[in-house]
Parts: structure tokens; C-alpha cells; sequence
């Protein structure tokens, strides 16, 4: 190995049926910590949308306020799969819209990376999401 080189194993999970040795329905291959669940049917030979999920970081006057409820977030997905002209249109507090915001800002990284022109529709979305203390 040379000097400075870093290897990362990636953890890849996949699941699925079988009928008479062929892959069958929706498999979904699980990565990223379980972050990302790649999606294709065999049956239609199709590549699915896939699910995405992301950290959203709790703020901490939030939570010392107790602050709980929802921020909506609407958003422009292009043809491109790049998303743009996020905006919050419900908000909470500035702090949990921040947030928000934010955790938005990570998700259109990991949208773009995962979907293409097959996968993606383009249009104005909105994303619920919630603050809840445990």
C-alpha cells in the first residue's frame, strides 16, 4: 500500500428472492449504513427510485426549549436530479428550520448521486420533517 492511501470497506447488504435460479421482484441493495436502499425490479427489468434517509441534527436550544412539531420544506427537483430552490414553508423555530434547511441541503447531495434521469421526476416536492424528543 502506498504511503497515505486509505481504504474504506464498504458495508453492502442485498436482498431478494430466487425462483429457478433467477432473480425475482424488488431487490434492494442496503448501503451507507442503511442510509440508502437502491431499489430493482427483475420482473419489469427496471431500476427503482431509491430510499433515502439522512441525519437530522437535533438543535440544542431546541432542545433545551423543548421545542417539538414539524418543519415542511419545499423544494425543486430539475430533470438533472439536482435539487434547488429549497424553502421552508412551515416553519417551527429558526433554529429547527435551520436545521432543517440543513439536513435538506445533505439529502440533495445523496439525491443526485443516487438517481438519474430514470429514477428522478422532475418537480416542486415538499418534505415533512419532524422534531420529536426521546
Amino acid at each position: 500500500m502506498e504511503s497515505g492511501q486509505i481504504f474504506q470497506a464498504l458495508e453492502l447488504k442485498t436482498q431478494g428472492k430466487y425462483s429457478n435460479d433467477k432473480k425475482v421482484g424488488i431487490w434492494l441493495t442496503i448501503s451507507e449504513g442503511g442510509n440508502i436502499i437502491e431499489q430493482f425490479d427483475y420482473d419489469l427489468n427496471k431500476k427503482l427510485p431509491p430510499k433515502l434517509s439522512f441525519q437530522l441534527h437535533y438543535p440544542g436550544k431546541a432542545r433545551e426549549d423543548g421545542t417539538e412539531g414539524r418543519v415542511i420544506v419545499s423544494f425543486l427537483v430539475n430533470q438533472d436530479c439536482s435539487i434547488t430552490d429549497m424553502k421552508v414553508i412551515k416553519s417551527l423555530s429558526a433554529e429547527c428550520d435551520k436545521a432543517a434547511l440543513d439536513a435538506m441541503l445533505e439529502y440533495a447531495i445523496v439525491f443526485k448521486r443516487y438517481n438519474d434521469e430514470t429514477t428522478c421526476e422532475a418537480g416542486i416536492q415538499k418534505q415533512i420533517i419532524n422534531f420529536i424528543l426521546h
